[in-house]
């Protein structure tokens, strides 16, 4: 599934009676939802690419809610996780909290609490997707230079003017001028701003 496909909130519980009720209560309100009865049936359907989110109770067997959330967090790319718990245990809060939760809900809950943090989370999500796929895209520019390109633009993200940069490349100053006007050109740019900024966001995806 590619990532543009409608978001998909994945529900990990093991009582029946809950996986069905939660996702009656998200199809109810429009969301599309796919119910798994432990956090191993999860990860086995599991693709990165997939949009949406994950509510899973804190007390599952085997693996716990807490640690499918580790185990997502391997990944570059994964969808932000609700947490629910039926027993009122704040160090279990904190702490998947300081973990990465998005949210942490204690049962009972009513309804409209979880769709509204649901609606929060597929936001975050769908925002955190095209902030990764701008970043790869700056990538995918930057590589279409040449290494001597490379050098002139990190001497200009340095705030080397073009002289200082002929200087240390030991070449002329309109050759390095020339090569800025290429690097421009193939990063689809018409400032220097826009072009330190592809640069700097390129860098920081690494």
């Amino acid at each position: 599934m590619s990532q543009d496909s409608s978001p998909i909130v994945f529900v990990v519980d093991d009582e029946p009676v809950v996986c069905q009720s939660l996702v009656a209560l998200l199809s109810g309100e429009g969301h599309n939802a796919q119910s798994f009865l432990s956090a191993e049936d999860f990860l086995e359907d599991f693709e990165s690419s997939r949009c949406g989110c994950l509510i899973a109770d804190v007390r599952l067997p085997n693996m716990s809610g807490i640690e499918l959330m580790r185990e997502l967090s391997k990944s570059s790319l994964h969808p932000p996780v609700i947490l629910i718990s039926g027993h009122s245990d704040i160090p279990i809060c904190v702490q998947a909290m300081k973990e990465g939760a998005f949210h942490f809900l204690e049962k009972p809950y009513r309804p409209f609490q979880l769709l509204d943090i649901v609606r929060s989370a597929l936001e975050y999500d769908a925002k955190t997707r095209r902030e990764q796929r701008g970043r790869h895209e700056k990538g995918q520019r930057l590589a279409r230079l040449a290494p001597d390109e490379l050098v002139v633009l990190k001497g200009i993200v340095a705030g080397k003017t073009s002289r200082d940069i002929a200087a240390e490349m030991d070449v002329s100053l309109r050759t390095i001028e020339y090569r800025r006007a290429r690097i421009m050109e193939k990063l689809n740019v018409s400032s220097k701003a826009e072009m330190v900024a592809i640069a700097i966001a390129a860098i920081a995806a690494e």
